[in-house]
């Protein structure tokens, strides 16, 4: 990567990373690669991304939304997604029971990820429009 393209603010964290990642040689004491791990997966960013745009969700709204998903793979992702302390579970013990899902405020520091996501889609979406 060339330096002299990126702002300072940037340069500085990419040189920090540098150093932080070079104690482990599979770079856990990396950020971004620690980031990455967390959002790896086919359900993960797409679970968060429902979350983002309306909160709270029941299970099965959160089913019908990730068009394609197992009971198996929702049920293990929102779990994966707790143990991080990205999303978190309220159970109602009413008649009917039911369980409503939403972003921890961990969770909401990523909608700042999201909305660069976003800005990034939208001019790559044009560029391959335009081509």
């Amino acid at each position: 990567m060339k330096l002299e393209n990126i702002d300072d603010k940037l340069k500085e964290k990419y040189i920090n990373c540098k150093s932080d990642c070079k104690g482990s040689l599979d770079g856990r004491d990396c950020p971004v690669k620690f980031t990455l791990d967390v959002l790896n997966g086919k359900w993960k960013m797409k679970l968060i991304w429902e979350l983002i745009k309306e909160e709270p969700l029941r299970y099965n709204e959160l089913q019908r939304r990730l068009d394609g998903i197992s009971n198996v793979v929702l049920s293990k992702t929102l779990k994966e997604l707790m143990k991080l302390n990205i999303v978190n579970r309220v159970q109602f013990n009413e008649i009917p029971p039911h369980v409503e899902y939403s972003l921890t405020p961990i969770g909401k520091e990523l909608i700042d990820v999201f909305e660069v996501l976003y800005d990034w889609g939208k001019k790559a979406k044009m560029s391959q429009v335009l081509k």
